[in-house]
């Protein structure tokens, strides 16, 4: 997936013209695997249940069509030592 584009003053009179992306650097093939997988929960929690609280601190959630891009991103290339991927989405309670 096209996870690096610049968003900055898009056209459109709805578009916000300033914006603040973050970058989450993670290994394709991480040493420490539960860590890791803890890690995405959390970025997980923040692409689906947290857009909420981005609402209501006024910043504009992202498109769902970008937070499906960035997990399939992880599902596609980080894979564990023995190159098995180890991301098929957040721990069941």
């Amino acid at each position: 997936a096209e996870l690096l584009r610049s968003i900055a003053n898009p056209p459109g009179a709805a578009c916000w013209p300033l914006t603040a992306p973050s970058f989450i650097v993670v290994r394709e093939r991480p040493q420490d695997v539960a860590r890791t997988r803890e890690l995405l929960a959390f970025f997980d929690w923040a692409l689906t249940q947290g857009q909420a609280a981005a609402i209501a601190l006024d910043y504009v959630p992202l498109p769902e069509v970008a937070t499906l891009a960035i997990r399939s991103t992880w599902q596609t290339y980080l894979r564990d030592a023995a190159g098995s991927p180890f991301w098929s989405g957040p721990p069941r309670p």
